[in-house]
């Protein structure tokens, strides 16, 4: 990827996942010293590596985030938010919220009740995804990679949508191209056929 970027090319890194559990992958691409992109929060979140500029950002409406933390309370589903670099909670045992901790390397802050966090406008309480922040790094977007039902989107807008062989079916068949599997370097061997012009 350092070499791509050394001739110019623009590399996004977009993901699922929140800011902070994203960012030291764009620090070891070194996206920062090459111009790059962070797409986070599924594209909810959308910035200017090499400035720290904030491209594109999509809150929920205040009453959208408090009908669905009241639902959650009421059919106990564990519920965060984020905040800096840990993740807010009421459950700081449930399993899946431990499981993003994990994955993201993020502590876990337990508070009695995330309503402060409710009755201020807080970015990314919830990501509910939609295609349309794409519009925004559509032009950045030549090619664009992807295996799950998060990436749909931005392989219908990328000018080439790959997907990695051990994709989601449904994934495979939105894609211009197939490449190989995530444990086979796809991203590499898809790049290389990119740059010699086969694909």
């Amino acid at each position: 990827m350092i070499y791509l970027q050394k001739q110019g090319i623009k590399i996004a890194l977009a993901s699922g996942r929140p800011t902070p559990g994203v960012t030291p992958l764009a620090d070891e691409l070194e996206l920062k010293k090459y111009g790059g992109y962070l797409l986070s929060f599924n594209g909810a979140y959308i910035s200017e590596c090499s400035t720290g500029k904030i491209i594109f950002e999509e809150m929920l409406p205040h009453s959208a985030v408090k009908f669905i933390y009241l639902m959650a309370k009421a059919h106990h589903c564990g519920i965060l938010t984020y905040e800096n670099n840990e993740i807010i909670t009421e459950m700081p045992e449930n399993r899946y919220i431990q499981l993003e901790a994990a994955i993201n390397k993020m502590k876990v802050k337990k508070v009695d009740s995330l309503v402060e966090y409710i009755d201020i406008p807080v970015p990314k309480f919830l990501i509910v995804q939609d295609g349309d922040y794409l519009a925004e790094v559509e032009k950045l977007m030549a090619a664009s990679l992807g295996d799950s039902y998060n990436d749909i989107t931005m392989l219908q807008y990328a000018g080439l949508g790959i997907a990695m062989e051990n994709g989601r079916d449904i994934v495979r068949d939105t894609a211009d191209f197939i490449t190989l599997s995530n444990d086979e370097e796809g991203i590499v061997y898809a790049i290389e056929k990119i740059l010699a012009g086969l694909i």
